[in-house]
């Protein structure tokens, strides 16, 4: 029998892959039990991971939502109209305020008066209340009672409990 070079390579390459297959036979039998446990809890914590991702991404959402409507100016049909407004303080602003409402035009500028109150001071301090509203940025309607009977039968729903007055 005669040997050839090709032979000898050809066995030693077998030989080469026979003990690497023993070494990975024995290593999954030994470590092949954790490295799956472990395996596992990594793509446990990677799914955990992207459900907080995503709860976090509708949170945001939600809350850019309630964000643009609470800035919409009567934002529904018999909903609350709601005004952004500035306070005219400058005398220079006052007398084209009033220039503008004596002249019957269309006007941004209104006057008010608040007219409440029998008592004496009572109106008094509900104008400086009503400044203070307007001077940080907003003015509304009172809601209508369908409206008040729409959030309560809301807050009944949610459970949440209702103001004391």
């Amino acid at each position: 029998m005669q040997w050839h070079w090709g032979n000898i390579g050809s066995a030693a390459g077998g030989l080469g892959a026979l003990i690497v297959a023993v070494f990975a036979v024995v290593g999954i039998v030994r470590y092949g039990p954790a490295w799956l446990r472990d395996a596992r809890a990594r793509q446990q914590a990677q799914a955990e991971q992207a459900t907080a991702a995503a709860e976090l991404t509708r949170e945001q959402a939600r809350q850019i939502t309630l964000e643009r409507r609470r800035a919409l100016h009567g934002w529904s049909r018999h909903g609350v109209d709601t005004f952004t407004v500035a306070l005219v303080t400058s005398a220079e602003e006052m007398t084209r305020a009033r220039d503008e409402l004596l002249g019957g035009g269309p006007t941004g500028y209104v006057i008010l008066r608040v007219a409440e109150s029998q008592e004496r001071h009572g109106d008094a301090n509900r104008g400086k209340r009503l400044r203070q509203l307007a001077d940080e940025g907003l003015i509304s309607r009172p809601p209508t009672p369908g409206e008040l009977d729409a959030l309560a039968a809301g807050l009944d729903a949610l459970g949440i409990p209702r103001a004391g007055y």
